[in-house]
């Protein structure tokens, strides 16, 4: 009997050290993160954002995000997010990023999320003009204008994942099938090239807003070589998730298998 309650004794001391501990970590984290959002928030100022991204050691050419439609905001939650995003893209000199929302509610209205965009952009940059494409896997990329962009935005949702790649296997089998092309031909740089032109291109960075680290059907093959950011404290963009996202990019070793 005095062992059995020895036991619990040992492990209730055990099981409150250990909640203390991850408390204390929380609140630790919380109240770095709130201070450094005073430090770092941008105040809608293209300089201020130039300022805290120049320095940085290098920055990504392709970003990519993966959002959630939050039960509290809903579709306006997300096209507002996006905005931001593409707004502190175009500010930091980044020319690609890719929105993923797994259920595709915002893949199915590109030309909305375009127009969205550029009424949220003078908030940053004034009157000064930009540039911005907003397209999905629909889009025809022949009839897009051939002229220099500040930002592309790609919109993908969880059917340009798995399926995508299920749907290329069956049409090069169906073609290697009919002899069309020999199996010799089906390399590595021909399903990279089929994937980049009708998903999207590979991305350098990966963020995730979400308490738990989901990919949630995000293209696998994208991801071979990307870079990918989580911090549980961050379940919707900020400035500075998206500040340290960069910064932990720009510190990053890509060995690419050496």
């Amino acid at each position: 009997m005095f062992r059995r309650l020895l036991y619990f004794l040992v492990y209730w001391l055990i099981h409150k050290a250990f909640s203390v501990y991850v408390s204390s970590e929380n609140w630790i984290s919380w109240g770095s993160n709130y201070l450094l959002n005073f430090l770092y928030h941008h105040h809608c100022s293209r300089d201020l954002i130039r300022r805290d991204t120049v320095k940085l050691k290098k920055k990504p050419r392709h970003l990519s995000v993966i959002l959630e439609c939050r039960d509290n905001t809903g579709l306006e939650g997300l096209i507002h997010d996006t905005c931001e995003l593409a707004a502190w893209c175009i500010c930091s000199a980044i020319p690609e990023l890719t929105i993923y929302e797994r259920k595709g509610f915002l893949k199915r209205y590109p030309e909305a999320m375009e127009k969205a965009i550029y009424s949220h952009l003078p908030f940053y940059v004034g009157r000064e003009k930009c540039v911005v494409q907003v397209r999905n896997s629909c889009s025809n990329t022949e009839q897009e204008q051939q002229v220099p962009k500040d930002l592309t935005v790609h919109l993908i949702a969880e059917e340009d994942g798995r399926d995508a790649i299920i749907d290329l296997t069956r049409g090069l089998a169906d073609l290697t099938k009919k002899k069309v092309i020999t199996s010799a031909q089906v390399t590595q740089d021909l399903i990279d090239k089929e994937l980049t032109e009708s998903v999207i291109p590979e991305p350098d960075l990966l963020i995730v807003f979400s308490p738990y680290l989901k990919l949630q059907g995000f293209p696998p093959w994208q991801l071979r070589l990307c870079e990918i950011f989580h911090d549980p404290i961050f379940t919707s963009p900020s400035y500075l998730s998206f500040y340290k996202a960069l910064t932990r990019y720009s510190t990053a070793e890509m060995r690419l298998g050496h």
